[in-house]
């Protein structure tokens, strides 16, 4: 497998994988800014915490499906917007 592959197990997630979860990261960061969205308030509207989402931003850490579901419901958005894959 090359070093973009996924793969299963445990250790440091794969450069892919990194990649992905920095841009959802972005994607959120750019339409929280686009709404003119604190963090706070996202966290409050979301019910996912400040810190988690300061961390998601940052292409830092993973996201459960279920968080990130409540993240795109505060946004507005359809969770596939944040979630497609580059092309």
């Amino acid at each position: 497998m090359s070093e973009f592959e996924t793969g299963r197990g445990r250790g440091k997630p794969r450069a892919y994988d990194t990649a992905y979860l920095s841009l959802i990261g972005k994607r959120v960061r750019s339409r929280r800014t686009a709404l003119k969205m604190s963090r706070k308030k996202l966290s409050d509207y979301s019910g996912v915490s400040e810190r988690f989402i300061a961390h998601l931003e940052a292409g830092e850490g993973n996201i459960s499906i279920m968080r990130l579901r409540a993240i795109s419901a505060a946004l507005g958005l359809p969770m596939a917007v944040l979630t497609a894959e580059p092309i």
